[in-house]
């Protein structure tokens, strides 16, 4: 994206991000832009040629964004249920207590639906407890 387009979405992303590949080329290009999915991060990646990419506001929606794109490079079998959904809540737990100033209850409580689910018995729990439990529950 230009300066100018900032965060909006643009036509052509891939395919402007492989002319500026061809046109850099041997400086590696790193790509950034709308990549919210392993999905469209493949797609960059088949489009663009790019040799890496940043998936910035992607991992606000999918915290385990970056681990899903790792593993599908590695050609490895991702399992994100259970232990790894439970580990990562609580690491933001710890960060939470050990930094207070970095909890906002309706940040942490969107990220906590996003890693488990609307429907899940754990987030449906967490939406009516206090803060200090909110923070604790993991």
């Amino acid at each position: 994206r230009t300066a100018m387009e900032r965060y909006n979405p643009v036509e052509n992303g891939p395919l402007r991000i492989a002319e500026a590949v061809k046109l850099a080329s041997p400086i590696p290009i790193i790509a950034s832009g709308d990549i919210f999915t392993l999905d469209t991060a493949e797609e960059m990646y088949n489009i663009s040629s790019c040799q890496g990419i940043t998936v910035a506001r992607g991992i606000l929606k999918d915290p385990f964004l970056i681990r899903r794109i790792e593993s599908y490079l590695k050609k490895e079998k991702l399992n994100m249920e259970g232990d790894s959904k439970l580990e990562f809540s609580r690491l933001m737990g710890k960060t939470v207590r050990k930094s207070p100033s970095y909890y906002i209850r309706s940040n942490f409580l969107g990220l906590l639906k996003s890693i488990w689910g609307i429907n899940s018995p754990n987030f449906k729990k967490l939406i009516n407890l206090p803060d200090e439990q909110i923070i604790n529950y993991f």
